[in-house]
């Protein structure tokens, strides 16, 4: 893409007088209810937050790029520059050797056709956008909508081997886009998503893959509906054998196309590596997770006994009970719920979320703690490992996403 496509309108000055040329050491989920469709709405650009700072933040160039600032070309940056960022208020104050600029916006584009922009260990297209709020600095790629599903969809899916996933590939590029525009339709900030999993992972050009960016382009425009509404399409890794209902992880996804189903039999997502997981731990560490999450108010109690009070109909954990016993020898029950389980409980190494809250509790006689379970995520909507199998077999797109969203349609903006 020309980077005239987003700066078509700026005037850059032709004389050296007001542009600065530095060299380096060498020549860089709370969800939308189902929104009503808007055809109006632009689908040219979509604005993702590469990260957010505190109040001060330097950068070493890692590739050449112009920086503009108010429409104006400032300064041409190498590899190796350092550029210094402090926010002042609602301004960004920006400090590159002896110079200094401040704006409200600070703006880095590609120097030429040539370059390419690279910032947070990601290659970029687009430009990126600079501003200050509330004391943060924020990190924003604007980049045309098609493009950004390029770096989604190979970054949320495994491609795989030849074109043996690809029509899972082209479901999840219907997914990632539909989820996209809800976004873009309720965000009213500086920025529509985030480019990590509070959103949907963006991994940049780097993340490209010639499959995946052909079930971008064959899918193009395509976003999934329910009753003439964007629907909401959640997706996880591994459902384990049973999807999971909408309303049980998150209070806004009550829809009747978020059901809880069988991922057929035997179950299409075996092929997952986190298909069956165990996890071991010490009673200690159990009173510990319960103390670090503000369950318990000190990480003195004893673990007595846990108990699965309940479960969801897909067989997920809905109430887990802790009995304890605090130093005066007087026993408590503590309980979590749902999906938050994952969070408090965590994995046994303590280094990310449980994989699932659909589990077995095994007690050892030497006391420690086995979670056997099964899957990977939240379990709502589509299975990739499940949309992938099916894709080997011989399934098409639209059929998968019938599969895991019963009811719905594709249609076209």
């Amino acid at each position: 893409m020309r980077n005239n496509f987003f700066y078509s309108s700026l005037i850059f000055p032709t004389i050296i007088f007001g542009f600065l040329l530095f060299n380096g050491c060498s020549s860089s989920k709370k969800f939308a209810a189902d929104e009503e469709l808007k055809w109006e709405k632009s689908l040219r650009t979509i604005r993702v937050n590469l990260f957010t700072t505190d109040s001060q933040y330097s950068l070493t160039v890692a590739s050449s790029f112009l920086i503009v600032i108010d429409g104006k070309k400032e300064a041409l940056v190498h590899k190796n520059n350092v550029l210094n960022f402090k926010s002042n208020g609602e301004e960004v104050d920006l400090s590159i050797m002896d110079k200094d600029f401040s704006s409200k916006k600070i703006e880095l584009i590609k120097a030429d056709d040539s370059q390419i922009l690279r910032l947070d260990g990601k290659q970029l297209t687009g430009y990126v956008r600079i501003i200050s709020i509330h004391g943060k600095i924020y990190f924003i790629n604007v980049l045309p909508f098609e493009e950004y599903l390029k770096g989604v969809v190979p970054a949320e899916m495994p491609v795989g081997e030849g074109t043996e996933n690809f029509e899972a590939l082209k479901a999840m590029a219907v997914c990632a886009r539909t989820y996209a525009l809800i976004k873009m339709n309720k965000q009213n900030g500086v920025f529509d998503v985030s480019d990590d999993v509070s959103d949907q992972v963006y991994g940049g050009m780097n993340r490209g893959n010639l499959i995946s960016d052909k079930a971008v382009e064959e899918t193009s425009g395509m976003i999934l509906t329910y009753d003439n509404r964007l629907a909401v399409t959640l997706y996880h890794s591994t459902c384990g054998g049973q999807t999971e209902d909408g309303k049980n992880v998150f209070a806004s996804a009550d829809y009747p196309y978020l059901i809880s189903h069988d991922d057929s039999s035997p179950s299409y997502c075996k092929i997952s590596p986190r298909f069956e997981w165990q996890e071991t731990y010490s009673s200690e560490e159990i009173i510990k997770r319960l103390y670090s999450a503000n369950i318990l108010d000190s990480d003195s109690y004893l673990l007595k006994d846990i108990q699965i009070a309940s479960r969801f109909f897909s067989g997920r954990v809905n109430q887990i009970d802790f009995v304890v016993e605090d130093i005066n020898n007087v026993e408590k029950v503590v309980s979590v719920y749902g999906n938050r389980i994952r969070s408090v409980i965590r994995n046994g190494n303590n280094s990310a979320i449980l994989n699932s809250n659909w589990f077995d509790v095994i007690k050892e006689s030497g006391g420690d703690i086995i979670l056997r379970g099964k899957g990977y995520g939240h379990g709502v909507g589509m299975c990739q490992y499940g949309a992938m199998a099916q894709s080997q077999i011989g399934e098409n797109f639209r059929d998968i996403l019938n599969f895991y969203y019963p009811g719905t349609t594709i249609k076209k903006i």
